[in-house]
């Protein structure tokens, strides 16, 4: 079964099926975990009723830690209305309960704001099944993010910042308002035009301890084309290498 899995997973990286991952996550995670034992490249399995979403973690072939976070219902994208429903919002908070597989299968510690989370837009993307990548994030952007903690506030930012060559609107959440809010809807809410076309939309989340101590969450927002040749791959912005990754002590 490990053969056939990473067989699939190859046809992802070639984009030779865009809903590759969809029959991976119902066909190979569900169906086979059903009994409690978890294929390979399944990593969880996470069954529950409607109106809550399931949804399965899953070994990304690309990068030694990077692990994505599917829903089961058949969901296109971030242009999907479904996605502003509060179940299928809940994806955001199972992909930061993932970043453990990501430390687990780097063997290092990882701070919660070298862990990055993100969702590219459809014009960005290789499948066409909702996923949120779950990775470390680039030191470069973390460092940056650091730089500008003193500037993020509960409102997104006006002008927003550049982290690697991309200008990205931002937003400061706290852990309770991270596992509250969809993240979805909190990104169609900053203009009628992200309302209307979300698939333009890019998310990306990281961790973060603020100047007043207190822990929460940066989220940043890009859209395509905003600025020429920019197609909104948030992705961009993690690190698959891990070089961020510290070993452990």
């Amino acid at each position: 079964m490990i053969l056939v899995s990473v067989f699939l997973l190859a046809k992802v990286g070639l984009g030779a099926d865009r809903l590759i991952l969809w029959k991976i996550a119902n066909e190979q995670c569900v169906a086979r975990g059903s009994d409690h034992r978890i294929p390979a490249p399944c990593l969880s399995v996470r069954l529950r009723s409607p109106p809550r979403a399931s949804f399965v973690i899953l070994k990304d072939l690309v990068g030694e830690g990077q692990v994505l976070a599917i829903p089961m219902d058949r969901i296109s994208g971030i242009e999907s209305p479904e996605v502003l429903k509060s179940a299928v919002g809940e994806l955001w908070l199972a992909a930061w309960h993932a970043r453990h597989f990501v430390a687990g299968l780097l063997d290092a510690d990882l701070a919660d704001d070298a862990i990055g989370l993100a969702i590219n837009s459809s014009h960005a993307r290789s499948q066409d099944q909702l996923h949120i990548h779950v990775d470390c994030i680039s030191r470069e952007v973390r460092d940056s993010l650091r730089r500008h903690l003193s500037e993020l506030s509960d409102k997104w930012s006006s002008h927003g910042f550049a982290l690697l060559g991309k200008r990205y609107q931002a937003i400061r959440l706290s852990e309770s308002e991270f596992a509250e809010r969809n993240l979805f809807a909190l990104v169609a809410s900053i203009t009628p035009e992200a309302a209307a076309d979300m698939g333009a939309e890019t998310i990306v989340v990281t961790g973060a301890t603020f100047p007043d101590g207190s822990h929460g969450f940066i989220v940043l927002e890009d859209r395509a084309d905003r600025v020429p040749g920019d197609r909104a791959h948030g992705e961009d912005l993690l690190d698959h290498t891990c070089k961020i990754a510290a070993p452990v002590q």
